[in-house]
Formats: C-alpha cells, sequence, structure tokens
C-alpha cells in the first residue's frame, strides 16, 4: 500500500525511508517550497521597484526636502559663528557691548575674504529681514563698510546703520542662531516672539494665514455641499436608466471630467465676466440694465462657480458606482409595506448610498482643498486660497521657508483626509455591477407622483446643462469675428459675416503656439512612454498575491495623484533646482512621469483583476519562458488597460500646469502655460480657438478610452462579446 502511495506521487517528488517529502534532486520538499515563495516575492518586488525608486527620489524625497526647508536655518548659524557665541551671555535688554560688535566685525571681515559664491551674508540679510523689516539692507550696507571698521566697533556699527541700535535685531539674531527653527511654523500660525521669547498673536492687521486657512476649508465645504447637492440628483438618476442610456448620459460627466482644467476656467472667465455670455443675456432680456452688470467674478462666486463645476464629476462617480449596486426590488418592497416613497428613500435607499457620499465628499474636499489655478484666475482677493499664498511665497516674495511650512500643514492635513478616504472607500463600494433598471414611470402613479416624475428629470437635465454648457459654449464663440467674450448680433442671426477662422488661423501663425505644441508632443509622449512602462511593471508586481508590504507600497505608488499639486511643485522645484534639473525638458519629463504612473498602476491593476493567471502557468510548463509568456500571452489580454493608462499619463501632461509654472523654464512652454500667460496677461479669443481645439481633442481620447474599456472586457470574458 505504501508503495501504491509513493508510486502515485508526481515524478519530482519522492519519499525516503525516516524523511519527509523530498524533491527529485534530494532536498526537502519543504525547504524547496519556502525557495520558490522566497524567488516570486523576489520577482514581484523586482517588478515594483524600479518605479518606486523613481517615485522616492523624484517625488517622495523632493517633498521630505520641502517639508525640512520649513524647520532648516543655517543662515545665520553660518554668517555669525562668533557673534553668537559673544552672545551667550547676553540678557536681550539693551544694546550688546565691545566685545560683541567686535566678533560681529571678525565675522564679516571673514566672509569678505571668501569667494563671492561662498559668501553667507547674502542669506543671512534674506533670512532677518523675513523676521525684522530693513535688516536685509542694514546687512548689505554694514558689509561694504565692515572690513575698514576700527575700533570702538561699536560705534562703527552704530553709525553704519541704524539697525545696529535695536536690540529687537539682536534678539532675533540671539534666537535664529541655531540650525532648526519654529519661527516659519510660528509666522504661518499669525503667531510672533515677543520680548522675553514667547509667542504672542500678531497684530490684527497681519494675521493673514489663519484667516486664509479657514478660508480655505469653508470654501472646500461649500464646494463640497454643492457637488452633493448637484451630483446626487444625477447619480440616481443614471443608476436607474437601463445601460444604454446611462453610457449615452455619462458623456454630459465624463466629457468635462476630462476636458482640461484651463479650457473649463477659461469657459467661466467668459460666461462670468461683465462684458460675458450671462451679463449680456440678462441685459439683452431686461432683467438688468447695461449699467447694473453683476460682478461674479475675480471673486469669491466665481471661485465657488468655477471649482463647483470641474469638480462635481469626482462627486458623481463615485455616488454613481454605489448606487448601481443597489438593487431596486428593496424601494419597492419597502413601499409594499406601507411606507411613502419618502420614507423609502430616507430609511432604505439614502443610508445605502453613504458609502459613495463619504468617497466621493472627502474626494471633492481633498482635492479642493489644494486648488491653485482656479482661484488664481477667477478668484481675486476674496476668492484666493492658502494654495494661491504658498504659490506667492515660492515665486514673489521668495520666503521659502515659509511658503513650505504652509505647504507642510496642508500636506498633514490631505493625509489625514486620505487616510479617512481609505477608511471611507472599500473595494466592495465602488464595485460595478449591472444589476436591475426601471426608469418608466408606474401605472399607478398618483398626480403628485408624476409631478415629481418629470421634475426630477428636468432638474437632472438642467444639472447636465450645467456640466456641458460652459465647454459648448466656448465653441461657436472661438470663430467670433470680433474679438469680444459674448455673441455679436450676427452671430445669433446666423449671418455668416459675424463668423471667421481669424483666431485659429492666428493660432497656427503665432511662433509661441507652435512652440508650445512642439513642447507638448516631447513632454507628453516621453513622459506617457517612462510611466507607462513603469506603471506597467509595478501593476504587474502588485497583481500578484505574493507582493510583500503591497498597501503600504500602493500608498507610496499612487500619492503624487493625492498630494496638492503646489506641494508636489514647490518639492521639486527644490531639489531639481540643487541637481540642475530645473528649466530643462528632463525635468519636465521626470516630473509628468510621476504624476502620471498612479493612472497607470490604477487602470493596468484593473484590468489584471480578472486575468487567468493558469494561462502563463500553462505556457511554462510547455516550455516558454517568462519573457515570451509576457509578451505572447499576457501583454496581448492586457494591452487595451495599458494603452488606456497611457492615455491617462499623456492627457495628465497635457493638461498639467502648476509643475510647469515651476519647473519649466521659457523654453519648455507648454500650451497650458500660453494659455496661463494669455488669460493672465493679454486674453484673446485666441484662447478660445485653442480651446476647442482641446475639446476636441478631448472627445477622441475619451471615444478612444471607450473602446478599449469594452475590448478589455471582451478579452477578461466580462461582457458578451
Amino acid at each position: 500500500m505504501a508503495q501504491a502511495d509513493a508510486g502515485a506521487l508526481p515524478n519530482d517528488i519522492q519519499t525516503e525511508s525516516g524523511a519527509g517529502l523530498t524533491t527529485a534532486d534530494g532536498r526537502p520538499l519543504k525547504g524547496a517550497l519556502r525557495r520558490a515563495e522566497r524567488r516570486r516575492r523576489l520577482t514581484a518586488f523586482l517588478l515594483v521597484a524600479p518605479l518606486l525608486a523613481f517615485i522616492l527620489t523624484f517625488f517622495v524625497f523632493p517633498i521630505e526636502q520641502m517639508m525640512w526647508r520649513s524647520v532648516d536655518n543655517p543662515q545665520v548659524v553660518n554668517a555669525l559663528p562668533n557673534t553668537l557665541e559673544a552672545l551667550r551671555g547676553w540678557d536681550g535688554t539693551e544694546v550688546p557691548g565691545e566685545a560683541v560688535f567686535a566678533a560681529l566685525q571678525s565675522d564679516f571681515a571673514a566672509d569678505a575674504e571668501l569667494p563671492r559664491r561662498e559668501q553667507a551674508m547674502g542669506p543671512l540679510g534674506v533670512r532677518l529681514n523675513y523676521e525684522l523689516s530693513a535688516a536685509r539692507s542694514a546687512i548689505s550696507r554694514t558689509a561694504r563698510q565692515a572690513a575698514n571698521f576700527e575700533a570702538p566697533y561699536r560705534d562703527a556699527f552704530l553709525s553704519a546703520h541704524r539697525l545696529w541700535a535695536d536690540p529687537e535685531l539682536w534678539r532675533i539674531i540671539q534666537r535664529e542662531g541655531r540650525p532648526l527653527t519654529t519661527a516659519y511654523y510660528v509666522a504661518a500660525l499669525d503667531r510672533q516672539f515677543d520680548e522675553q521669547g514667547n509667542i504672542v498673536l500678531r497684530d490684527e492687521n497681519r494675521r493673514i494665514y489663519v484667516s486664509l486657512y479657514m478660508r480655505t476649508i469653508m470654501l472646500s465645504v461649500a464646494i463640497t455641499f454643492l457637488t452633493f447637492l448637484l451630483g446626487f440628483p444625477i447619480a440616481y438618476y443614471l443608476s436607474i436608466l437601463p445601460m444604454r442610456y446611462a453610457n449615452l448620459l455619462m458623456i454630459c460627466v465624463l466629457l468635462p471630467f476630462w476636458t482640461s482644467l484651463l479650457v473649463r476656467t477659461s469657459a467661466w472667465i467668459v460666461l462670468l465676466q461683465q462684458q460675458g455670455v450671462i451679463n449680456s443675456m440678462l441685459v439683452a432680456l431686461g432683467i438688468i440694465g447695461d449699467d447694473g452688470r453683476l460682478t461674479m467674478i475675480y471673486n469669491m462666486t466665481g471661485t465657488i462657480v468655477a471649482m463647483t463645476h470641474i469638480l462635481l464629476p469626482f462627486m458623481v462617480l463615485p455616488l454613481y458606482s454605489v448606487m448601481r449596486t443597489i438593487p431596486p426590488s428593496y424601494m419597492r418592497a419597502a413601499k409594499s409595506l406601507g411606507a411613502t416613497p419618502f420614507t423609502a428613500f430616507r430609511r432604505v435607499y439614502f443610508p445605502q448610498t453613504l458609502p459613495g457620499i463619504g468617497a466621493g465628499g472627502v474626494l471633492v474636499f481633498i482635492i479642493s482643498i489644494g486648488y491653485y489655478i482656479t482661484p488664481a484666475l477667477v478668484g481675486g482677493q476674496s476668492g484666493r486660497m492658502i494654495s494661491n499664498e504658498i504659490a506667492r511665497h515660492m515665486q514673489q516674495s521668495l520666503n521659502w521657508g515659509l511658503a513650505a511650512a504652509l505647504g507642510t500643514m496642508l500636506l498633514v492635513g490631505v493625509l489625514i483626509l486620505y487616510w479617512l478616504y481609505n477608511r471611507l472607500v472599500g473595494r466592495d463600494s465602488l464595485k460595478f455591477v449591472k444589476g436591475d433598471t426601471r426608469m418608466a414611470l408606474p401605472a399607478y402613479a398618483t398626480t403628485k407622483d408624476k409631478i415629481w416624475y418629470y421634475a426630477f428629470r428636468f432638474i437632472c437635465f438642467a444639472i447636465f446643462f450645467f456640466l456641458m454648457a460652459p465647454i459648448l459654449i466656448m465653441i461657436p464663440l472661438s470663430f467670433n469675428v470680433q474679438p469680444y467674450f459674448s455673441f455679436t448680433r450676427e452671430m445669433l442671426t446666423l449671418n455668416p459675416d459675424g463668423y471667421s477662422l481669424r483666431w485659429y488661423q492666428d493660432f497656427l501663425s503665432s511662433d509661441s503656439w507652435m512652440r508650445s505644441i512642439r513642447n507638448y508632443f516631447i513632454i507628453g509622449i516621453a513622459s506617457t512612454a517612462l510611466a507607462t512602462t513603469l506603471g506597467t511593471l509595478a501593476a504587474l508586481g502588485l497583481s500578484r498575491s505574493e507582493m510583500p508590504f503591497k498597501g503600504l507600497i500602493m500608498a507610496l505608488l499612487i500619492s503624487p495623484m493625492i498630494v496638492p499639486l503646489i506641494i508636489s511643485a514647490a518639492g521639486m522645484f527644490f531639489f531639481f533646482s540643487q541637481i540642475n534639473l530645473a528649466q530643462t525638458y528632463l525635468g519636465v519629463i521626470l516630473a509628468h512621469t510621476a504624476l502620471g504612473t498612479p493612472f497607470v498602476i490604477i487602470t493596468v491593476t484593473a484590468t489584471l483583476v480578472g486575468f487567468d493567471h493558469s494561462l502563463t502557468r500553462a505556457a511554462a510548463s510547455l516550455g516558454a519562458s517568462p519573457s515570451t509568456a509576457f509578451f505572447r500571452i499576457t501583454m496581448p489580454l492586457i494591452l487595451p488597460g495599458v494603452i488606456s493608462g497611457a492615455l491617462f499619463a499623456f492627457i495628465t501632461s497635457f493638461d498639467e500646469i502648476v509643475i510647469v509654472l515651476f519647473v519649466a523654464g521659457p523654453a519648455q512652454r507648454t500650451i497650458p502655460r500660453e494659455m496661463w500667460s494669455g488669460i493672465r496677461e493679454d486674453i484673446s479669443p485666441t484662447i478660445l480657438a485653442v480651446a476647442t481645439l482641446m475639446v476636441l481633442l478631448s472627445v477622441i481620447l475619451l471615444f478612444v478610452i471607450e473602446l478599449l474599456r469594452r475590448r478589455s472586457e471582451r478579452l477578461r470574458g466580462l461582457t458578451p462579446g
């Protein structure tokens, strides 16, 4: 019997008397299985390793450097070592004595002997000027004279600049004479140090940042609520439609989602400005007079309206995914038991949509709290958000430490929200299934039911109109023969004289626009190729069950789509400047690659969910090498997902503007960067012509991705051929 059992074992597994199972070469089977498991884990990790190293180097490390800059404080320590030593016994009340000034003179003299690039007095003046006005001029003026100072040095310094007689300057030097500082965070919280070194509130007219954070939170909450208010009805309506109608109306959600951010923002500038479409319509209808045009832009109203439109798809898509899984039979059962339609909705249907509400709400809030472009273009002073202040310190005041502190505080808040988002969104809550649908009005409907039936559909189509109108209105305006952002009488009467291709001709004949198109192809294609390669390899590794630390690695790899772009841009600016990649094509390509890889990972990973790994094992058993099995078996099946991911990465690079503003130079201006300059400096209908062409590109890409999605589902057997 034992012989029969032994003979039934596979040829490469044998038994030995008194021992366990062994392989054909005599090694213990248990150890061989452990080694095979380690090899599989190592293979999975090696597939992910290139992208992991890339993200750590060009995304995580730059952000860590930005955070470090918020506490890094080398300027005073490097410039005034002798002065700091002499100040150890100073009580901080009166101007220091002669010994301190002698040490100060020695520091100035030693710095003057260094090569200009190594001198520390320039950075010292900039650093002290953040704390005390006119400190920079005091340092620079003294540096030109200090080498000629003679004892008594105290009198020489006091005559060189008035600030040397101010104990406040000396208290700042003493306080900031440490390699690390909390001063930037103190300033970011609208606090300051008093004469005793205690942290106190700033004067009321200098409190900026806390109120700006509160405004940012308030605007984000308002935008999140408005997207929920508008998104819930249309998500519900889409979920009860038959699939063919739902897919058709979903275009109204996906087209704005895919259309360039700057295009949508430009559309709202056209609509909301005082000479824009909405005001002109109100004047034409006699609702308001020509001298009473409404101010709907360059204020908080403009920010809320534009951002609600831009972020509405981010609320609709999670809601729709959850609502589609709720069987309509639940509502019918509740009504059959005597519940009114409102009670059935409140007690049965609405609680089941909470995962989608939570997912969409947190997602919209995370995105809106770090938004930069739209508030900068349409928000004016009252519609500014904290990201705009970070950009101002990065590009204008050059107070990079304070910008880093503001950015770090924003980043911590976003990461907390992202953790909450992960807790609210489970894999099951966003799983899409068809379910049963119902669309028709029931035969037993009352008059009240009929009124609500048609009123609800009117509301939904009004919201769809809100989504599509800004995009559609731009198209005819791009053919306006006049340089106006409103419809002329000739256009309204369809007079051919009111239409022209002059703005398209301006676009095609402009050297700057043509250069931006060339840069778009160079940067877009290169970053897409790199992101697709790295992202596909990582997705293959993450799809394997043997992948170690899958959750942590996945969070790191998709972090570029979670972190606000203003923070990513600031970190990359600091890092790329140090390694001479700022204002280069390679720097922009690497930055856009980091932003595009999460979309490739998510798309390809979703494609691999239904992949049958027994196919590759069968190929290996027939003698195929791993590379042959991949290119002949795996790649053809996941190719639609790979191409879809590449298109997502491409459109991410095509639409990106914040990174370009910080990292790119004049030679790397892309189409969004050129549009940004046109909107801020000299807005003309040429921008509408460019926007129309970008909308056309979005339509083409949306159509291609839908075809690829259907092909991928057919290949994986999820839908009938």
